[in-house]
């Protein structure tokens, strides 16, 4: 690269810095906020370590006033810098203390006063979590943010780790002897096969759209649990036959975390009695005994939790021994509606309930996490890009198949977020194709 060009890129970066005080000034924060990332990650040219320090302390006090989530995050991205600055640690300190995280806070702040005796900034913080008592209430009013521009879309990883992942529960449970199961819809063997690419030992078996919704699941882990107890276990018992009643038994007993994806709402109930029908719509007479005798509810959330509760007791008590549930939403969309006139607005109503479903359980179960599989494809899939692929089809142009790149990309955050050796976990590739 000649002077020429370093001298118009530091141009640039130095335009786009000034630009943002102007922002800021006009009350337009938030556009102010996003200015100073681009220059502090070099999108308008590479900047030197005097000009960067100056950049990524303007952005870190200007978070501090709405976001200390955000001002942690930039904290972090200041040590991987200057790793041998004190600022950067006195920042995270700070951010900690604020959201009521004292242990995490004085080390941050022990580090920042050994890096400089003279931050006195940093021994006042540190005064100041060594005098703290417990935990305290996290104040902050402004905890997160939607995505402002277009273009902050346009690398899907990162603006799922920024606004999706930020602040998202980062419980470490994953290394190289992690094994999982798979259970709960279609998208759980996508999940499935995804993490044996990743080098995990993943237990899971294809078992189709008929085990879709959290009452057919309870009964299959009746089925698992007692073997045919009454008459939705022994259909269960005379389809899948006891060899894969065993290889599912021996699954959860010798994994470690059980991965729950939640596929669809709306289950099919026989008429006048209202119980719950399991048939498959794979052959023209349980289409007709469907249509016949049955009619298709979307159940509600209350439902959908008691059967949650129900699924996870059970597969504990199978497993003899305490499993990591990881709780998600297929974002595969539903096939069809005799319920509603338009499938679009059904779906809707569907992924909306097991979404609550899902909270509810959370609440309960604090141990349990969830993971954002439905947000990172449909929430944000309408935003990213138009140069990438789709999040739908992009494999086989079908609209309901998960392209293989988001895929790969959940799986990718997945284990990088919840390994106990971090990113070196994942090795899969998620460029887009």
């Amino acid at each position: 690269m000649d002077g020429s060009t370093e001298f118009e890129h530091a141009t640039a970066a130095e335009t786009e810095f000034n630009r943002a005080f102007r922002l800021w000034k006009s009350r337009d924060q938030m556009q102010a906020l996003a200015v100073l990332e681009q220059v502090a990650d070099g999108e308008h040219g590479e900047i030197d370590d005097v000009y960067a320090k100056r950049v990524l302390r303007k952005l870190v006090n200007y978070l501090t006033r709405f976001n200390w989530i955000e001002a942690e995050r930039v904290a972090h991205k200041i040590i991987e810098r200057f790793p041998s600055e004190a600022f950067g640690h006195r920042y995270l300190g700070e951010a900690l203390l604020k959201r009521g995280q004292v242990v995490e806070a004085k080390a941050a702040l022990e580090r920042a006063v050994q890096l400089d005796l003279y931050d006195e900034d940093a021994r006042f913080l540190l005064n100041v979590a060594v005098g703290a008592r417990g935990q305290r209430k996290n104040t902050n009013r402004w905890a997160a943010h939607w995505p402002i521009r277009r273009t902050q879309f346009n690398i899907p990883e990162r603006v799922v780790e920024r606004f999706v992942l930020s602040g998202h529960p980062n419980k470490q449970f994953i290394d190289g002897k992690t094994a999982f199961m798979a259970l709960g819809s279609c998208f759980a063997v996508n999940l499935a096969q995804g993490l044996e690419a990743s080098g995990h030992e993943v237990y899971w078996e294809w078992i189709g759209e008929e085990i879709n919704s959290t009452y057919a699941n309870r009964y299959l882990l009746d089925w698992l649990e007692h073997c045919p107890i009454d008459d939705l276990t022994t259909t269960i018992h005379n389809v899948y036959g006891p060899e894969r009643r065993e290889r599912l038994r021996q699954g959860l007993k010798s994994s470690q975390v059980l991965v729950l994806t939640l596929g669809v709402a709306p289950c099919f109930f026989e008429l006048g009695t209202g119980k719950f029908v399991f048939s498959s719509l794979g052959t023209d007479t349980g289409r007709a005994y469907l249509e016949e005798h049955c009619e298709m509810r979307t159940t509600s959330v209350a439902e959908n939790a008691a059967n949650l509760e129900a699924i996870l007791d059970s597969a504990v008590r199978i497993a003899g021994h305490d499993l990591q549930v990881v709780l998600t939403v297929s974002p595969v969309p539903l096939a069809g509606s005799t319920e509603y006139p338009s499938a679009i607005i059904a779906d809707c109503l569907s992924k909306s309930t097991l979404r609550l479903a899902c909270e509810e359980v959370l609440r309960k179960r604090p141990d349990a996490i969830y993971w954002p599989s439905f947000e990172i494809v449909r929430w944000l899939g309408a935003h990213y890009s138009q140069e990438l692929p789709p999040v739908f089809g992009a494999d086989d142009s079908r609209s309901r198949h998960v392209s293989r790149w988001i895929v790969d990309l959940n799986v990718k955050l997945f284990i990088a977020h919840h390994s106990r050796a971090g990113q070196s976990e994942a090795e899969t590739d998620v460029t887009p194709r």
